[in-house]
């Protein structure tokens, strides 16, 4: 396929909703959770902000097997029609012995030797967005990473794929993709499934009763989700369970 052709079937900035689901499902998605909410339609007048209602919008879970969870939001302007407004691609990655040579180098401000600039460069092709590690039982790093891709999903998914396909031996050095998420870490770096508290609510005076409510929220929608993605994301019932 050309890149001009695979460019117009890639997803875009505010595609509708439901055309963004149909490009999904080709990157091997499957939708498990479709839910509405409401957002709250603010008008700014006189330097205010009041409100002028509540939209209804929809939240869409999807999942794909080998460890990858997809969170979808909608926005539905004058025209009637949802878009899309927020895309964020959560998954876990293992770091290989790699990062442990590669901070020594970055350490004494050494160049990298080819073989390991190149491991460098292919990581951080796979492995985006907000997040941070933590360490597993064994000692080993857990990325947990948040990637917005609501432009060009197939093409970042298609990169993921091609690493997969690397030889072991390669792999083992740079680390992995996890198709199941450690227990705990599903929390990790503010994921939350409820759309109407948003991730700035540290600003607010009452933000522990925010942030108590997005928890609520989020842990009832995950019992929504069918047991192979509660399974794949590492999340019991546990509603305290959290990365260390």
């Amino acid at each position: 396929m050309s890149p001009a052709a695979r460019k117009v079937a890639d997803t875009t900035l505010d595609m509708p909703l439901e055309d963004y689901l149909a490009v999904a499902e080709k990157a091997g998605f499957e939708l498990v959770l479709r839910t509405p909410f409401a957002r709250v339609q603010m008008l700014q007048v006189r330097g205010r902000q009041e409100i002028l209602g509540e939209v209804r919008e929809t939240l869409c879970i999807l999942g794909r097997r080998d460890g990858f969870l997809l969170v979808l939001e909608s926005f539905t302007g004058s025209s009637g029609t949802p878009l899309l407004n927020m895309a964020e691609l959560h998954y876990r990655f293992r770091q290989g012995p790699h990062h442990e040579t590669a901070a020594e180098f970055e350490t004494y401000k050494i160049p990298f030797p080819d073989p390991l600039a190149e491991n460098e460069r292919i990581y951080h092709a796979v492995v985006a967005g907000l997040g941070g590690a933590a360490p597993l039982d064994d000692g080993a790093m857990c990325v947990s990473a948040m990637q917005d891709v609501r432009l060009d999903l197939l093409e970042i998914m298609s990169r993921k794929d091609a690493y997969v396909a690397l030889p072991e031996d390669r792999r083992a050095r740079i680390g992995d993709f996890l198709a199941e998420w450690p227990q705990g870490f599903l929390h990790t770096y503010g994921f939350t499934l409820a759309r109407t508290c948003e991730a700035d609510v540290a600003r607010y005076p009452d933000a522990p009763r925010r942030m108590a409510e997005s928890r609520r929220i989020t842990e009832e929608r995950l019992h929504l989700l069918p047991s192979w993605v509660r399974t794949m994301i590492g999340w019991n019932d546990d509603s305290s369970q959290c990365a260390a």
